[in-house]
């Protein structure tokens, strides 16, 4: 006869553990797979219609309804853990599922049994107190820029400098010079060991952040270079330039000769942003193109009116484009429909840039008014209008994972916070 046989109850009494016994973990269980749960259980129940288990038999013996009840009466069970399930006391019944719960004091430390509904959401904040005002000292400043953690940020000026700053603190880190006409605009690596940057002596360079020297100078645009990015890893520098072409740069090779050459615009390229295998670019011929790397294909998207700003959603799944008829649109980055036009600033003749919020809530764009603009994503309403100064702002950044936002106006660069914000405190000087 089988060791099974002899149970109460018999081969139905399989999945019951023994007293005391080692109960092994089930790798295919809900906890440790990830498959769903549609209901929560104790901790060891599989799935399926829930069914009251026979008790245990006890000490005095399996027939005995005294001992059951005695046990149910001492209150609540001792439970002890063993992996990802439970097993009684050697003298304790299997509680029911409708009987008495255990005590959850005795299960805190091991982990929750029960399935809680997550906080509601908090409301998103927008920038609205200025917490630092850099004076760059570089003139104009053409672009701010943050580095890809939000910690850093780099400022691009009229008078041929390129700086970084740590605008949580307010305090300039380092000065880069060594192009030959004014910087405008720059990139940090992913890694934050290297700099791009560009400006109108139509060059490209590539620096080393420690050192603060220039590691390579490309050359090869017709003209003045608008925009510059990295690709995700840091291995290739593209740029675009009022020439109409959009350059591949090589940063491992040696080679003076761009790895690709992107000359579909008809007029100047202005804004570029780089994904992880897709190129958007806004050209001043009032088309938005993307390149799908991966299927080798182009899509554009004619807007009408020059573009000045182009940028991803957070989500991957939108395009903003700004253009110079005062209005901002978020197209479907797949079929290229219209899903929404933002307008109440001001941009008829400057180039001003357009982002979206750390977590695609609203949209922000510069204007020549001298404020910065939020509409709602969804609604398309005109949330906020930040005054910033009296002169246009030129250039924002917005923070890449907190409600923090960069403005540059005529030669100082402002950090605005959420109003409930509150600053470290600084340690004091010795």
């Amino acid at each position: 006869m089988l060791l099974l046989d002899m149970l109460p109850g018999g081969a139905d009494r399989c999945n019951t553990p023994r007293p005391g016994a080692m109960v092994p973990e089930n790798p295919l269980s809900p906890r440790l797979a990830g498959a769903s749960r549609s209901h929560t259980g104790r901790a060891g129940d599989e799935a399926g219609p829930t069914k009251s288990p026979a008790p245990l038999p006890s000490a005095a013996g399996p027939g005995s309804e005294e001992a059951g009840q005695g046990g149910r009466n001492q209150g609540s069970q001792n439970l002890r853990g063993r992996g990802t399930e439970w097993e009684p006391d050697t003298e304790a019944p299997l509680p029911s599922p409708r009987s008495q719960s255990p005590d959850l004091s005795d299960l805190a430390t091991v982990g929750p049994i029960m399935a809680f509904p997550e906080p509601k959401p908090k409301k998103p904040e927008l920038p609205k107190k200025l917490v630092q005002n850099l004076e760059c000292k570089q003139g104009a400043v053409r672009a701010v820029r943050f580095n890809v953690d939000g910690n850093y940020c780099l400022t691009c000026g009229s008078d041929k400098s390129l700086k970084l700053w740590n605008p949580h603190k307010g305090t300039l880190l380092k000065t880069y010079s060594g192009h030959g006409y004014e910087v405008l605009d720059a990139a940090g690596s992913f890694n934050n060991s290297q700099l791009c940057s560009c400006g109108a002596d139509k060059t490209v360079a590539l620096w080393d952040v420690a050192s603060g020297q220039v590691i390579r100078k490309f050359r090869g645009h017709a003209g003045k270079v608008n925009c510059v990015q990295f690709n995700e890893e840091a291995t290739v520098i593209l740029s675009g330039s009022i020439d109409s072409s959009v350059r591949c740069w090589d940063c491992r090779s040696r080679r003076p000769d761009p790895i690709q050459i992107l000359d579909e615009a008809k007029d100047g390229v202005s804004s570029l942003k780089v994904s992880d295998y897709e190129i958007l670019s806004g050209s001043v011929d009032g088309r938005v193109r993307r390149y799908d790397l991966r299927a080798g294909e182009l899509y554009s998207d004619y807007i009408g009116s020059p573009v000045t700003s182009v940028c991803f959603s957070k989500d991957g799944q939108c395009t903003l484009a700004a253009s110079l008829d005062s209005t901002l649109r978020l197209l479907d980055k797949d079929t290229g429909e219209l899903l929404g036009e933002y307008t109440g600033h001001k941009n008829t003749a400057y180039k001003l840039d357009c982002c979206l919020s750390e977590k695609d809530t609203h949209v922000a764009s510069c204007s020549e008014d001298g404020k910065v603009y939020f509409w709602d994503l969804v609604e398309g309403s005109l949330t906020l209008s930040l005054p910033v100064g009296r002169g246009v702002v030129q250039s924002l950044s917005f923070h890449p994972s907190e409600p923090g936002l960069l403005t540059a106006t005529e030669g100082r660069v402002q950090f605005w916070r959420e109003e409930t914000h509150t600053a470290e405190e600084q340690p004091p000087a010795c």
